[in-house]
């Protein structure tokens, strides 16, 4: 693929940040806000395992993901301040229905999320999920 075509659907780009980045922020934002008047809670943002091992044919939306794992670990100090722990979860490609060699089981990604929830030790942190049963966690502290 030449790059340069990625950049002529200029259209299509802006659409790729805006959903996988700029509505995560948003979202953030007002989670934050919410989450404030309760004392505390968790978010967790949806990454991909792209934001970690970004794919050429798919630059844009691999930084889209990248974005969303830094925005994620720069929040690591409202747990400190506001007892708001942000955290996501970075699948690799998801098939509900059938689980194919190449893709990460469904399960995993709940799991993964339900880890997120109970753990208190996880702030700022992305669970990286690549297939059945090979989840880590990374922290800043890896990156």
């Amino acid at each position: 693929m030449n790059l340069t075509n990625v950049f002529k659907i200029i259209d299509s780009w802006i659409k790729i940040i805006d959903v996988n980045l700029n509505v995560v922020i948003k979202g953030i934002q007002l989670g934050i806000e919410f989450l404030k008047k309760r004392g505390g809670g968790v978010i967790i943002n949806t990454a991909s395992l792209v934001g970690f091992y970004p794919l050429k044919l798919f630059p844009v939306y691999c930084t889209s993901k990248y974005g969303v794992i830094s925005f994620t670990q720069s929040l690591r100090d409202l747990n400190n301040t506001d007892k708001i722990r942000v955290n996501a979860v970075a699948p690799g490609f998801v098939v509900v229905k059938s689980e194919k060699s190449r893709s990460t089981p469904f399960d995993e990604v709940v799991n993964a999320f339900i880890k997120i929830i109970k753990d208190d030790k996880l702030v700022g942190d992305t669970i990286l999920i690549p297939k059945e049963n090979l989840s880590q966690i990374i922290s800043k502290s890896f990156l």
